[in-house]
């Protein structure tokens, strides 16, 4: 046997030792109740600041709760007569109509009321309500009073009860929870991957405490579930060996999903082929019960929904009609570069220490463990980010950044958290530092002043015009405050902006925005690029002198017992072991 060999063998037996202790001890249960219990405090601390400062509901919001209403109130989703009895007025300050508003009050000024609906484009036409306006009586014949919400039911469903218990900052608070059981979600899914609480706990805090998740914990819509059942759904599909509560879970993530929204499909049947993939792969006992848990869940799900577009379209299918449509090839692409690098909505500007997830991605793509996680995340990411950057309106209209990105990116964690325990470097560290002192003072930016996380399309990011220069002025030295923010706005791009120049202008003024958009766009690329190499040069240099014992471990790979984890590197036994896929007992994964 030769030397390389001997390390190597010792090497698998000592992680297959340290594995096996990991596996028996697991996740302590105070981690991930610490994790809820203080998510939940912080995100309560700010509930009634956004409660006074985004004073009525606005943007999709005040569309779930007219549903919410209709349901409760009703007993149906016709809402035609809700809103020519003005039912909305419960969503907004007395006295709001007749424009008397409270003395100090800080919320909207000038929101729509009466609201006009989000109504549906129903078949055939003569069902649809004819008018909202009391005075304007209804058809005799029974025609003419039909109206439904184009927006999802599921959001308005799932808040229900706490919106008849506590109204809207009932929902809210419920919301926060929910922000909460995602977070801790978050810190599973890193600390289950990478077998480390450090790591977990720094993808959690740049997750939980930035956003999008941040904004979108205390927002009516339905990005923040979709998140949860996302990562809950893939996080215990990964680790396979799950109880009949958990089966039954997966099963109802994976079917509620479309109806939040039905862009959320393709997320759904990513998901379901991975549980599919991990059933047949493991071949557990009872594996057709399996199925029919899971699985019935969606058949069902799926039978329910073209039953409800068929009451409303006379179709299987949503009405296109709904919505703003797709865009063509060179939209899609102004989508893809403005879901990370717009100056309003993009994910990067908003959030720069996701720019890190990039990093990550990279680091599992060489690394082979890896590679099967980074592939299944990559099915359920990509053909929804697809969709979401050929959806002409691609950064989510009136509400705040990275909206469409927010209920997948939480699969994103995995990479993050993968980055931050192979690339053990301080200076990286220091990267992860201070990407987050951008991403939490944008956040803080956003708590100040919550109205700043909503943008009128008009390129000029508000956190940045408004908060900028307050908090260049609060620093020593007398900066040129003013000068300094215009600098920055005008070095950061807009996508949005050519999209209303096609549409509302022409494509001589459509063209001359996107040209300008893709020359503003070299100053957060360089940035992007610039952590990206930054980061890979510290973690891969210099090269680590284990070269003989990869080469047998590559030569070998296919002979490595099931039960194994094989180290890329080292003999050295790490705090916990790497975990890319180790079968996990029925007493461990009775964690939910």
């Amino acid at each position: 046997m030769s030397p390389a060999q001997a390390t190597y063998d010792a090497a698998l037996v000592d992680s297959s030792q340290s594995a096996t202790r990991h596996v028996a001890r697991g996740v302590r249960w105070w981690e991930t109740l610490s994790i809820f219990v203080l998510t939940s405090v912080v995100l309560s601390l700010f509930i009634p600041r956004i409660l006074t400062y985004l004073d009525p509901v606005t943007g999709d919001e005040p569309f779930y709760l007219m549903t919410a209403i209709s349901m409760w109130e009703d007993h149906d989703l016709n809402e035609c007569n809700n809103y020519r009895d003005f039912d909305e007025e419960r969503l907004y300050p007395p006295g709001y109509a007749l424009f008397k508003l409270p003395r100090g009050f800080k919320g909207w000024d000038k929101a729509p009321l009466p609201l006009m609906p989000h109504n549906a484009q129903i078949s055939p036409w003569w069902r649809a309500c004819v008018s909202t306006d009391p005075e304007d009586p209804l058809p005799d014949d029974g025609t003419g009073n039909e109206m439904y919400s184009k927006h999802g039911l599921g959001l308005s469903l799932l808040i229900l009860p706490s919106f008849v218990i506590g109204d809207r900052a009932g929902v809210v608070f419920f919301l926060t929870l929910l922000g909460a059981a995602l977070a801790a979600n978050v810190y599973l899914f890193a600390r289950e991957s990478t077998g480390k609480m450090m790591p977990a706990l720094l993808t959690w805090v740049a997750f939980a405490f930035t956003a999008p998740q941040m904004p979108y914990s205390y927002l009516i819509f339905p990005e923040l579930p979709a998140a949860l059942f996302v990562i809950y759904a893939f996080r215990r599909i990964r680790l396979w060996n799950n109880n009949t509560l958990q089966l039954a879970l997966i099963g109802f993530s994976i079917a509620f999903l479309p109806w939040l929204h039905y862009r959320f499909v393709p997320v759904s049947a990513g998901l379901f082929a991975y549980f599919v993939y991990q059933e047949f792969k493991h071949r557990g006992a009872a594996r057709w019960g399996k199925y029919v848990l899971v699985a019935a869940q969606s058949v069902v799900s799926a039978v329910l929904l073209m039953a409800f577009f068929y009451h409303r379209y006379e179709t299987i299918y949503p009405n296109p009609d709904d919505h703003a449509g797709i865009s063509d090839v060179a939209g899609t692409i102004r989508g893809v570069v403005g879901l990370f690098i717009d100056q309003q909505w993009g994910l990067f500007i908003a959030a720069p220490i996701f720019i890190l997830a990039l990093v990550g991605v990279l680091v599992m793509a060489v690394e082979r463990g890896w590679r099967k996680d980074l592939l299944w995340i990559g099915i359920v990411f990509l053909p929804y980010f697809a969709l979401i950057a050929n959806y002409a309106q691609w950064w989510g209209e009136w509400c705040p950044p990275a909206r469409y990105l927010a209920s997948v990116l939480p699969l994103l964690a995995l990479p993050f958290a993968v980055s931050l325990d192979n690339i053990k470097s301080v200076l990286y560290k220091g990267i992860y530092g201070a990407l987050l002192a951008l991403s939490i003072l944008v956040m803080a930016g956003f708590l100040s002043q919550p109205k700043w996380m909503y943008n009128q399309p008009n390129g000029k990011s508000l956190v940045i015009l408004n908060g900028l220069p307050e908090l260049l002025r609060s620093l020593p030295g007398n900066l040129p405050a003013r000068s300094i923010t215009d600098e920055v706005l005008a070095s950061l791009p807009t996508f949005v902006v050519p999209y209303f120049a096609y549409t509302r202008v022409g494509e001589e003024l459509g063209d001359i925005w996107s040209a300008l958009a893709w020359e503003r766009s070299i100053v957060p690329v360089l940035f992007v690029g610039f952590v990206l190499v930054t980061s890979l040069a510290i973690a891969w240099w210099p090269k680590r002198d284990t070269s003989e014992i990869a080469s047998y471990q590559d030569d070998h790979a296919d002979e490595q017992p099931s039960h194994m984890v094989s180290l890329p590197v080292a003999v050295e036994e790490p705090e916990i072991a790497v975990l890319p896929s180790v079968e996990l007992s029925q007493k461990e994964s009775s964690r939910p």
